[in-house]
């Protein structure tokens, strides 16, 4: 039997561990937890999107000088830049908050948060890097909350969040799923974006 390559899986298998983890009977509202994680980073991040996103640019770099992209097309907000790929650690780091790959002691940004400013105005993200197609949403989140709202654990959660007038919901940066290459995307694995090649 062929196992599916990690890269085209793992993003699906962060998004179960989390599904498991909020409906684990336990004294912790764990769901209750990690949306207050959430929305505390979101609120840190307010109006810092262009230089968050010109730190993680210039952290990918690794210390050498890289070309990057930001543009607006359409509704859209296109990052691009030809530094280090997004590993599992990477995707990790944005999936769950205070878990970033990068040094503390080389990095402007390391806690993984920056990444986070892009929760103000966005109901979608998606990372086209390396091996890994990845997309956060809330279309994702809110059909995942579905089906566990009636779980007794984030039933827990649902109630403390009620208790103090609070909305109960999925995070979508909780609830990361694989998703097919885009269009751009070369046999040699880089991007091609407005004539230049990214990772």
């Amino acid at each position: 039997v062929l196992e599916m390559p990690q890269n085209l899986i793992y993003a699906d298998k962060l998004r179960k561990e989390f599904l498991e983890r909020i409906t684990k009977p336990q004294e912790v509202d764990q769901l209750a937890k990690d949306i207050s994680d959430n929305e505390r980073n979101a609120g840190e991040y307010q109006g810092r999107v262009v230089l968050e996103m010109i730190q993680n640019m210039d952290d990918q770099g690794n210390g050498k000088q890289i070309t990057g992209l930001i543009k607006i097309e359409g509704s859209n907000l296109i990052v691009c830049n030809e530094g280090i790929p997004f590993s599992e650690d990477g995707i990790k780091s944005v999936h769950m908050s205070g878990l970033s790959s990068k040094d503390a002691e080389e990095n402007i940004g390391n806690k993984g948060l920056g990444f986070r400013s892009l929760l103000n105005f966005s109901d979608k993200i998606q990372i086209f890097s390396g091996d890994f197609a990845v997309e956060f949403s809330e279309k994702t989140a809110q059909e995942e909350f579905e089906k566990v709202k009636n779980d007794p654990q984030v039933i827990k959660s649902i109630n403390y969040r009620t208790k103090r007038h609070k909305e109960t919901y999925i995070p979508m940066l909780l609830t990361p799923k694989n998703i097919d290459y885009a269009p751009e995307r070369k046999s040699n694995g880089k991007y091609n974006i407005d004539g230049h090649e990214y990772d």
